[in-house]
């Protein structure tokens, strides 16, 4: 068994065991008198649901060379476990959702407020694949209110990240998705260097919106992103900096390859949440590194 072969199992069965029986990815305050204490947080989910669909082959970000690395008897294995969590998840996360349509930033038990990144991620994977049914209502029910919304949304690299999750929803359902994407270049011609931690969860997020729904002006994003992606101290950042750069068609090497041995206790908070998961972390990082074998970064 090859080194990336022993990964990609290691960390399926890692993200497996931190699923809970609701369906929903276990995720951890980060820091403060919190820290490491259990915390609802559904756009974890949603993310590790986004992240796991290179090993689906149903999903349309499938990477076809996703199990070039595992023999014939290991394919199948994962395939099942993939499409079961991904099940589990979408169970998950239509029971979170309010009766308004929204999500709120720590799930129905909270007292948290709707959060528009949490609800752009949630109705993106409730909607299935808004760009195979584009006329479906789900997809039109929230296209519209995303866009309106994202518009009240401004200031704080927390907020803008949420305005690029409204982006990628808006522009697979076949919306008009022109004067978000028009502020998201203003945006990143905000970005510095010496903030990245801050700002690595906005660029993923609009990386990802122009990967997924193939928008124009590429190459000037990734141009006007560069400098902000710089290697990251924790591990989540580090991984969203390398899913953006695969994303805007950037040049990544599979070099130093994080270790197997995934631990539940080792999570970065994710955006403004200040709540984080390790399954989260492994199912990007693995996702990552079958994507940069795919190209030849192996």
């Amino acid at each position: 068994m090859t080194r990336l072969a022993h990964y990609v199992l290691c960390g399926m069965e890692f993200i497996q065991s931190q699923q809970l029986l609701t369906g929903e990815i276990a995720s951890y305050c980060s820091g403060g008198d919190d820290g490491g204490s259990y915390r609802p947080c559904p756009i974890v989910s949603a993310l590790v649901y986004d992240a796991l669909a290179t090993f689906d082959p149903a999903s349309l970000w499938f990477e076809p060379r996703a199990f070039d690395v595992l023999t014939p008897a290991q394919v199948k294995p994962v395939i099942a476990s993939v499409k079961t969590m991904r099940w589990r998840i979408r169970t998950f996360l239509a029971w979170q959702q309010e009766a308004d349509g929204r999500w709120r930033m720590f799930g129905r038990d909270g007292t948290s407020q709707p959060h528009l990144a949490t609800t752009a991620c949630a109705a993106a994977v409730l909607a299935g694949s808004p760009r195979r049914r584009q006329t479906s209502r789900r997809a039109d029910r929230h296209s519209g209110g995303l866009a309106e919304w994202s518009r009240a949304e401004d200031g704080t690299w927390q907020q803008r990240c949420g305005q690029a999750h409204a982006l990628r929803f808006v522009a697979l359902a076949g919306a008009d998705y022109r004067p978000i994407a028009k502020r998201m270049f203003e945006y990143a011609e905000d970005l510095v260097s010496g903030e990245a931690g801050e700002q690595i969860a906005f660029i993923h997020a609009a990386a990802r919106a122009w990967y997924e729904a193939a928008l124009p002006d590429v190459a000037t994003l990734r141009s006007l992103m560069r400098s902000a992606l710089t290697p990251q101290s924790g591990l989540l950042h580090d991984a969203l900096r390398v899913s953006a750069l695969l994303d805007l068609g950037g040049d990544v090497e599979l070099a130093n390859m994080p270790n197997p041995d995934f631990s539940p206790y080792e999570h970065d908070a994710y955006s403004d949440t200040g709540t984080g998961s390790a399954a989260l972390t492994a199912a990007i990082q693995i996702s990552n590194a079958v994507r940069i074998a795919a190209r030849g970064g192996q």
